[in-house]
């Protein structure tokens, strides 16, 4: 710690006592949330062991056969995941507002400053009233809470977890739509684009992109639960949600990066037409201003053509390559979860 990316961290506005403690942690926030899982696997483990005798993970020989273990295990990672891609999501968006200071200098201060209103607190709490209604989808039976078994550790660890998960995923969501509309504005109250050199366009690039792919883990895990039918129709939902939130996550932080280019290009190119029809003093304003003298009229209209060609994306062709192969991560996570299940009900038979 200790460095100006981490002091950038430390006075992030929206930080809340979570996000302290992963940059407080003497480990990498994946390791501490990895081990915070660990450590609940064991402790459910134990009790368990204590409480029900040798808990049975198999069934029928199948390792995911069992629908409290794997719950448990989905939770369980979701609770260890969000909290932490939220963590790693204020660090890029630290490191790239560093990135644009360095690329634009002091003449982006004034547009760093800016803050655009993040969702309330409380929203994330309405994820947790959400969770009922996903266990009542999965159980299909409200009589079942009031049995006395069925209140065990495997459902005990499932709920208890489950909501503290909840909250964690709508934590996220207020922090990405509210980091994606601050690059939003970030955009828009910069002092001026610039047309020919694109390098200032990067960080929001890398903010949206990075933002979208946290998104893509998280149906990934569910995904793991479709070999049970009452899973048909939560997955596809908590898919639907991601999926929207990832499209908000890509799009926003780009587009008031989009207007200012489409703003820039128009100016530049209703300078480059006065100039055309022979307006005095037209391009003084005009990148082509102290770069030809008496520009003409070839010069103007290959100008013109630059200009009206000039891509209003911030993403390159290298950075929607890489995107398309992160968008592959969810379905050979898929595959390989349903290939290791295979593996080890073929070597326990």
């Amino acid at each position: 710690m200790g460095s100006s990316l981490d002091r950038t961290f430390t006075d992030f506005a929206h930080a809340d006592w979570l996000d302290r403690a992963f940059e407080r942690a003497p480990l990498p926030a994946w390791a501490a949330a990895l081990a915070c899982a660990a450590v609940v696997v064991g402790l459910v483990a134990v009790a368990a062991a204590l409480l029900e005798g040798p808990w049975h993970a198999f069934d029928a020989g199948r390792l995911l056969g069992n629908r409290d273990f794997r719950l448990g295990l989905t939770i369980t990672a979701l609770a260890a995941y969000t909290p932490a891609s939220r963590y790693y999501l204020l660090r890029a968006a630290a490191r790239n507002r560093a990135a644009l200071r360095r690329a634009l200098g002091p003449s982006a201060e004034p547009a760093l400053a800016v803050h655009a209103p993040w969702l309330p607190g409380w929203v994330a709490w309405l994820f947790v009233l959400a969770a009922p209604a996903v266990g009542l989808t999965i159980d299909r039976d409200p009589g079942l809470y009031f049995r006395s078994g069925y209140w065990a550790v495997g459902n005990a660890w499932s709920w208890s977890l489950g909501l503290f998960a909840a909250w964690c995923l709508g934590r996220s969501v207020v922090a990405t739509l509210g980091v994606s509309r601050e690059f939003s504005a970030i955009a828009a109250a910069l002092p001026q684009v610039d047309l020919l050199d694109r390098r200032w366009l990067a960080p929001f690039a890398s903010q949206a992109l990075f933002s979208s792919l946290l998104w893509l883990l998280v149906p990934a895990v569910w995904a793991v639960n479709l070999v049970d039918a009452p899973f048909l129709r939560v997955v596809p939902a908590i898919t639907l949600v991601c999926v929207a939130v990832g499209t908000a996550a890509l799009l926003l932080p780009t587009r008031g990066v989009r207007r200012r280019l489409v703003e820039a290009k128009e100016r530049e190119l209703a300078a480059t037409h006065a100039a055309l029809r022979g307006e005095d003093d037209a391009l003084d304003d005009s990148l082509l201003a102290g770069r030809l003298d008496r520009p003409s009229v070839a010069d103007l209209v290959a100008w013109a053509r630059y200009v009206a060609e000039q891509s209003t994306s911030p993403f390159t062709q290298a950075s929607r390559l890489r995107f398309v192969l992160y968008l592959a991560l969810p379905l050979g996570s898929w595959l390989g979860g349903a290939l290791v299940d295979w593996g080890v009900e073929r070597l326990l038979r």
